[in-house]
């Protein structure tokens, strides 16, 4: 029986855990490189590359019972949190974008707290990123989306100070917007998890020069975007951050910040 968990909590029966979906083979050169784990070449996944269709037919996240395999990296919910919220820790983990980002701009000058953050898509995986940036110590928070209950729990729950109805705003007018609240700079970081094929464009359009633009949302493959000019982010320097996943050793911290 598994008496510990990946950092050595000890288990019971009964406990909850939280899975991290990602197996990674160990042996290749991310593995053995301290990469992200997600970066493995011969990466398996819950639910994905691995299916119910396996045997012994219990790698389905919509399951009563899961198989974990050796190697699988579990965590123990700690009591006082809820499952409802335990559910969201790897979706936590992932917004592991805006630490990077405030590193990179470290290393380019002005304010490195109390930035402006701008989170496109305030689902499930916005929201996060709305809580981690408010953790963190932003200074202001804009959320942009085009569900009107979702703007109102970024500004009612989440602390959002400016909310955009992409449903109603044009893109002209959503960047008029950014700019009026930011002394017409834009915002410091920007952070794409519409899932859409044109937001990326839009993301280098709203933030500042020398800023950073977090793609969290890009996951499955749509297609190609609308068109954007390459050159502006040469010409305003902007760093595009893209996120894979979320990184095991997170899973921890994530439970706390949850």
């Amino acid at each position: 029986d598994l008496e510990v968990d990946s950092e050595g909590t000890r288990l019971g029966a009964g406990d909850r855990i939280i899975v991290a979906p990602d197996l990674p083979c160990g042996k290749c050169y991310f593995c053995r490189g301290s990469f992200p784990y997600y970066y493995c070449e011969a990466l398996n996944d819950y639910g994905n590359s691995l299916t119910c269709d396996d045997p012994p037919h219990l790698f389905g996240g919509w399951a009563e019972y899961i198989y974990l395999l050796p190697g699988a990296r579990f965590f123990r919910v700690p009591d006082e949190i809820s499952t409802e919220v335990a559910v969201l820790t790897e979706e936590m983990g992932v917004t592991h974008g805006l630490d990077t980002a405030r590193s990179i701009a470290a290393q380019r000058g002005g304010d490195v707290f109390s930035e402006t953050v701008l989170v496109m898509g305030v689902g499930p995986l916005g929201m996060c990123h709305c809580i981690k940036a408010q953790a963190i110590g932003a200074g202001a928070l804009i959320a942009m989306d085009t569900s009107v209950p979702r703007l109102e729990a970024a500004a009612n729950l989440l602390g959002a100070s400016l909310t955009l109805d992409a449903g109603r705003l044009s893109r002209l007018a959503r960047r008029q917007a950014v700019e009026e609240v930011t002394g017409g700079r834009g915002a410091d970081v920007v952070v794409d998890c519409t899932g859409s094929m044109g937001a990326l464009g839009e993301a280098v359009e709203l933030v500042r020069q020398g800023g950073v633009v977090v793609e969290a949302g890009a996951f499955v493959d749509l297609g190609a975007g609308e068109h954007f000019r390459p050159a502006i982010v040469c010409s305003k320097e902007v760093a595009i951050l893209g996120v894979g996943g979320e990184r095991s050793e997170h899973y921890s911290g994530a439970l706390r910040l949850l």
